[in-house]
């Protein structure tokens, strides 16, 4: 039996870094004999292929913590698809943050500002594609209903841009939603955005 007098945060921490799927919120001794530990859960929310493996994903959190890897991109507690991004070189560790090539970064920080304009990414969007039109990043959308969101050269202004991307989109009609895209871009300063049915 050990005493509570030597129990501490740090040692909860580290048993906690072997479930990625769970964060340290608060630890209290409560004496005589009690800790108490609250926690929160991490949602699977993207599936990112990983570029050595045939049949694996990375399946991340929210903020682009690898969570897990597995053959299936399918979110384990509905089996409904996570939102599969596409088109970046990427490697993770379980516990650790997505790394890898230059689009990793805007990437997930798009999707956090558009998760949060949306109140969630995995009932609006399909997935997300990184894709390079010499010299620039795209990062494209596919919204569920059908119409894909453009944002180019994510890595400036990305706030503005996400945020004109999702205005638009909330700005549709049913019918303009099933089809077409919403392209985002930036000239000296000003954002241009506008949609197309092509």
């Amino acid at each position: 039996k050990k005493s509570l007098l030597f129990a501490n945060e740090s040692v909860a921490e580290e048993i906690f870094k072997d479930f990625p799927y769970f964060q340290l919120k608060s630890f209290e001794k409560a004496p005589p004999n009690r800790i108490v530990v609250t926690t929160t859960e991490d949602a699977e929310v993207y599936a990112v292929k990983k570029s050595d493996e045939a049949n694996a994903y990375y399946i991340l959190s929210a903020d682009g913590t690898v969570l897990g890897i597995r053959e299936n991109p399918d979110n384990r507690l509905d089996d409904k698809p996570n939102v599969l991004l596409e088109g970046l070189t990427a490697q993770g560790e379980i516990g650790q943050k997505l790394s890898g090539d230059a689009a990793v970064l805007p990437l997930l920080a798009t999707c956090e500002m558009m998760s949060k304009q949306l109140e969630g990414l995995r009932g609006n969007l399909v997935s997300a594609t990184v894709m390079f039109r010499s010299p620039k990043m795209i990062l494209s959308f596919q919204m569920k209903e059908g119409v894909t969101l453009y944002l180019e050269s994510p890595e400036k202004l990305a706030s503005e841009k996400a945020q004109s991307a999702i205005d638009k989109y909330l700005s549709l009609s049913i019918a303009e939603k099933t089809q077409g895209g919403i392209y985002v871009s930036e000239v000296n300063g000003e954002l241009l955005v506008y949609y197309s049915e092509s």
